[in-house]
């Protein structure tokens, strides 16, 4: 397997499971309903949503720069767009989407030359390489809030 084959690995096993660190993407977002994942159990944190949501923007970003696009920085309306379920529908909406554009990235660094990961990324700071890997980090520092809220709104619950 290619070096960019081996990091989109990484990234379907943080969104689908069967990766040694704990529970992926997809096991700890099993269960959250539209009212969950609009909790806010941290006072000063983002809810579980913002951060599915966050975590849409940056695929998607991520994305279009492997793909030779420049897009522009997210606004901060993007970067963490203010998470209002209105229903279930609209929450799995979201889900969906989050695993959509996960496994579109993924296939993305899957196709991206490795003799190209090494190169600079001209106005932006880093390789190529560092970008894949960055993103992966991304999702997982993402999820291990996700497992932390998760589990305060749970303690809360039962208080």
């Amino acid at each position: 397997m290619s070096e960019s084959g081996r990091l989109a690995d990484q990234l379907r096993k943080s969104l689908h499971g069967v990766a040694w660190y704990g529970p992926s993407w997809r096991e700890s977002l099993e269960g959250i309903g539209a009212a969950d994942a609009v909790r806010r159990p941290v006072a000063q944190g983002h809810t579980i949503g913002e951060i599915v949501l966050h975590v849409i923007t940056w695929h998607e970003v991520a994305k279009r720069r492997l793909g030779g696009d420049t897009p522009p920085q997210p606004t901060p309306e993007q970067d963490f767009p203010t998470a209002a379920f209105a229903n279930e529908g609209e929450w799995k909406a979201a889900t969906d989407k989050l695993f959509a554009t996960g496994n579109a990235l993924a296939e993305t660094i899957a196709a991206f030359p490795d003799s190209r990961l090494d190169e600079e990324r001209g106005n932006n700071a880093g390789t190529w390489y560092h970008l894949a890997c960055g993103m992966l980090q991304h999702d997982l520092y993402h999820l291990g809030q996700v497992g932390l809220l998760r589990r305060a709104a749970e303690k809360a619950a039962v208080s």
